[in-house]
C-alpha cells in the first residue's frame, strides 16, 4: 500500500472512496495511519487472523498446495513465489470484494470469503508485537478506530475455505489451456431471470410460506448440479430454527417463524457442481419479518 503520507493528492483520493484494508495479524502500521488520520470515512480491518488455505495434493483433481505444485501450472503458476509456506494476509482483502453472489462488500456484518466485521468502531486495535520491539508505536496515533473482526475470527474465512481453494485451484488450472473444455468452471446461479451476483432483499410477513425458485441454474460445462439451501446464522437477528422445505432442490419453500417479526435473516443458496475441482455459485436472500 502506497505511504498516504507522502502524497500530496491521496487525501482528496480517498475521501469519496472506501478502502478494504484486511490484514491478517496487523503486520504493520499503515493501516493505522489511514485510521488515525480519519483518510476515508468507511475503513474495515480484521486482525489477529491466520487463514491456513491448504489442502492435500492430487495432479489428477488439479488441487494446488504450496508453491512447487503451482509453479507447475503455466504460465501463470511460473510467477508463483518460489517459496514451499508463504503465509500472507493479502488474499482476504482481495476475497471480500470478490463478486460470487455471497460477497456483499458494502455490508460489514454480512460475512463472506474476505471474514465478518463489527459495525461498531473499536479504539486501540494493536499490531503484533513485533512492532513495539522494533521501537515504534502505535500509541502515537492514538485514538483511532477500525472495523474489528466479528467473534467468530477465522472461522468467518475458514466456513468457506474448501470453495476458497477449489477456486484458486480451478484459476490455475485455466492457465494451463486454451481450451474452454478443458477445465471446469462456476456454475450459474438464475433467481427470477436474474444472473447476477447481487444479493435479493424480501421483506415478508411473520407466519408467510415462500416459494424460492432457482431452478433456472445451470452449469457452463454441462456437470451435474447440487442444490443447498440454508441459513447463515451469524449475521441475522433472529437466532431461531427456520424450516426450509426441499433444501437440495432447484425449488425451496421457505416457512416465515411467528416469532420472527422485527428481525431479519440471511438464507443462502449454495450451488455446487461436480467437475474437477468442484466449484460453487451462491445467492443471497436477506429476509426482513415485518
Amino acid at each position: 500500500m502506497w505511504f498516504f503520507e507522502k502524497e500530496s493528492n491521496a487525501f482528496s483520493l480517498v475521501s469519496d472512496n472506501k478502502i478494504i484494508n484486511i490484514l491478517i495479524d496487523k503486520e504493520d502500521q499503515r493501516g493505522i495511519h489511514i485510521a488515525a488520520e480519519n483518510l476515508c470515512e468507511d475503513f474495515s480491518q480484521v486482525f489477529g487472523m491466520k487463514p491456513q488455505l491448504t489442502t492435500e495434493i492430487s495432479d489428477e483433481n488439479c488441487i494446488i498446495v504450496g508453491s512447487l505444485n503451482s509453479k507447475s501450472r503455466k504460465p501463470l503458476g511460473g510467477c508463483y513465489p518460489d517459496r514451499i509456506w508463504a503465509s500472507e494476509g493479502d488474499s482476504p482483502s482481495f476475497l471480500y470484494v470478490y463478486a460470487n453472489g455471497l460477497n456483499v462488500p458494502d455490508s460489514l456484518a454480512y460475512g463472506g470469503w474476505g471474514g465478518r466485521f463489527k459495525m461498531e468502531r473499536t479504539a486501540g486495535i494493536r499490531g503484533m508485537d513485533f512492532i513495539e520491539k522494533s521501537g515504534k508505536s502505535e500509541k502515537i496515533y492514538d485514538p483511532y478506530f477500525m472495523h474489528a473482526s466479528t467473534s467468530e475470527g477465522i472461522a468467518a474465512i475458514n466456513k468457506w475455505r474448501q470453495h476458497i481453494l477449489n477456486d484458486f485451484a480451478a484459476r490455475m488450472c485455466w492457465a494451463t489451456t486454451d481450451k474452454f473444455s478443458d477445465a471446469n468452471h462456476h456454475p450459474v446461479v438464475v433467481f427470477e431471470n436474474d444472473s447476477t451476483f447481487n444479493f435479493s432483499s424480501k421483506t415478508v410477513e411473520a407466519g408467510e410460506v415462500l416459494q424460492l425458485d432457482a431452478s433456472s441454474s445451470y452449469d457452463p460445462d454441462g456437470n451435474n448440479l447440487h442444490y443447498n439451501w440454508y441459513v447463515y446464522e451469524e449475521p441475522g437477528t433472529y437466532k431461531g430454527v427456520v424450516e426450509i422445505e426441499s433444501d437440495k432442490q432447484g425449488m425451496c419453500v421457505l416457512h416465515i417463524p411467528e416469532d420472527a417479526t422485527g428481525k431479519n435473516f440471511h438464507l443462502i443458496l449454495e450451488l455446487n457442481d461436480d467437475g474437477v475441482p468442484s466449484l460453487t455459485g451462491y445467492r443471497r436472500f436477506v429476509i426482513h419479518v415485518k
